[in-house]
């Protein structure tokens, strides 16, 4: 095995349903507790005497720290194979709420969250490379769909799930389940059977990510993608709170019940229509019902009800935005550069993510949640306007 640096090959094993079914129920559980955290921990700071935008402030870290290791953890998957950063990844995720539970201050889950953001790192940098691995020839696509379904149950099950429990018993007993979790998920990666890599001739990584960057439409794609994460930051991070502030609802959680519910939906529809009218056609359309349904929030303090229209907007919107950009992506870069493109669609996600949760927390303390989230909108919906009008040149996917 190269040990240069140089890009590897993974060589492809057996189509086996149970190995798939099993990687997919060992991400499910890794994922609750990656989204749990993101819900619970910005609620669970104030607690700990800590303000509105130290909770960005947090997510922020977590997501930015994140950036930094995969460039390890990257390479990593590629040179050793899938398996090391899975349960290395998984291992974290599901130590780290213990860590949360002993946190006495906020610089205490600080560190914590530093400490999750090599989970996050080392099996997103794994986890959707071996969906595209265990795929037969001619469904690499399709899996990907299902790999991001397993997501969306995730976060469909998992917040509401938590902020239940937690409303009933506490964060304690919450932080105790997901260790539970994140032993049960260690145990199902265990046997997942991986391919086993071997070196390729070709450029280094940098080189590779230069070459990406290159190709016609990438650039467009990436800038998409962060429109889409900047929305998705600022609901994960600020939603629950801003429900919580300006509505009577018991379990703010349910927001993400049915954000997950729509997020299904598009993940079963969106990809047949990208396939059928062009990726692009798509892609300004479903960012409009993104930017809308975080400029619905503006009126929820007078209509309480809304809460379930922007939570259905914003789940289609983020998981029909990230499914379109995705296969995009993967179409346009080609079969020997999907590693490194869908590395930088990861990264794109997760700076963005952590960028505008730090700017949504400073608009948070001056202009207040709901014009934040009606500023948020407008930044997402007028260049999807600009993108549903765009003519598709010939020959264009």
């Amino acid at each position: 095995m190269s040990q240069d640096g140089n890009s590897v090959t993974c060589n492809s094993i057996m189509y086996s349903k149970r190995n798939l079914a099993v990687f997919f129920a060992g991400t499910f559980l890794v994922f609750i507790n990656f989204f749990v955290s993101l819900t619970v921990l910005p609620p669970y700071l104030l607690e700990l005497g800590g303000t509105e935008f130290q909770s960005g402030l947090q997510n922020t870290v977590f997501f930015m720290t994140a950036v930094l290791l995969r460039f390890y953890f990257g390479p990593l998957a590629d040179r050793r194979g899938r398996k090391i950063p899975l349960l290395v990844g998984a291992f974290v995720f599901a130590s780290a709420p213990g860590l949360f539970w002993f946190s006495s201050s906020v610089n205490m889950l600080l560190f914590s969250r530093i400490y999750q953001a090599i989970g996050l790192a080392a099996y997103l940098s794994a986890g959707s490379s071996l969906a595209a691995d265990l795929a037969p020839p001619g469904r690499t696509g399709v899996y990907l769909g299902f790999y991001r379904n397993v997501l969306t149950l995730a976060i469909l099950v998992g917040p509401s799930t938590a902020l239940y429990i937690i409303n009933q018993r506490g964060y304690g007993q919450w932080f105790l389940l997901s260790l539970i979790i994140g032993l049960f998920s260690c145990l199902l990666l265990l046997p997942v059977k991986t391919p086993k890599c071997i070196p390729a001739e070709g450029a280094g990584a940098f080189s590779d990510t230069f070459t990406v960057l290159k190709i016609p439409h990438v650039i467009k794609i990436l800038t998409y993608i962060a429109l889409t994460s900047l929305s998705y930051g600022a609901l994960l991070t600020f939603v629950v709170i801003y429900i919580t502030q300006v509505t009577a609802v018991a379990n703010p959680g349910i927001f993400f019940s049915y954000f997950g519910l729509a997020g299904l939906l598009a993940n079963l529809t969106v990809g047949y229509l990208s396939d059928r009218f062009g990726y692009q056609r798509v892609a300004g359309p479903i960012l409009m019902i993104l930017g809308a349904g975080n400029m619905v929030l503006y009126f929820l303090p007078a209509y309480p009800g809304l809460l379930i229209v922007s939570s259905l907007l914003t789940g289609i919107g983020v998981a029909g935005s990230l499914l379109v950009f995705i296969s995009w992506l993967v179409a346009v870069a080609g079969n020997r550069l999907r590693a490194t493109a869908l590395s930088l669609q990861e990264s794109t996600i997760d700076v963005t993510v952590a960028v505008g949760a730090f700017f949504v927390g400073i608009g948070s303390t001056r202009l207040g949640l709901a014009t934040t989230f009606l500023l948020v909108g407008v930044v997402v919906f007028v260049p999807a306007i600009f993108a549903a009008l765009q003519k598709k040149p010939g020959g264009q996917v």
